[in-house]
């Protein structure tokens, strides 16, 4: 069982994080940042070589932003919205907005690359993780509050 203090803190953490990875990266500064992490760390291993395969951005995409939707949904305890005769929850809603505004601030940015396919990695995780806090918000799995 999960506390919600414990929830919010790991939503705002990664919300924190994630903003400060998006700003490095619009300054065009974020990997040589990481490079100075992994210096200060030399037993770390590098991002290259733990997830070295084909497509690992887009897996990055969907875990990131599926991850904080389903954080946010859970925060938001199931909140939904009525759009277009459909209930959406609040969170997947906030993310989804969220992923596209990033994606396309890209385009402003020299030191960025907008791309169709780490949008859409990101929407289909937003959908399918975000989703997986049905049975916590119906009250199957409670919470400690």
């Amino acid at each position: 069982m999960i506390s919600r203090k414990l929830l919010l803190f790991l939503t705002l953490g990664l919300i924190g994080f994630l903003g400060i990875c998006v700003i490095l990266a619009d300054m065009g500064i974020l990997r040589q940042k990481l490079n100075q992490i992994r210096e200060m760390f030399p037993f770390l291993p590098s991002t290259r070589e733990m997830f070295d395969f084909e497509g690992r951005d887009k897996v990055g995409h969907f875990l990131i932003t599926g991850s904080l939707a389903l954080l946010l949904n859970l925060n938001l305890k199931g909140r939904q919205l009525e759009l277009m005769g459909r209930k959406v929850y609040l969170g997947s809603l906030l993310i989804y907005t969220a992923a596209i505004l990033e994606e396309l601030t890209q385009l402003i940015f020299p030191s960025r690359g907008f791309d169709w396919l780490d949008l859409s990695a990101g929407l289909l995780g937003v959908f399918i993780l975000g989703s997986i806090c049905y049975p916590y918000v119906e009250k199957r799995i409670p919470f400690k509050e």
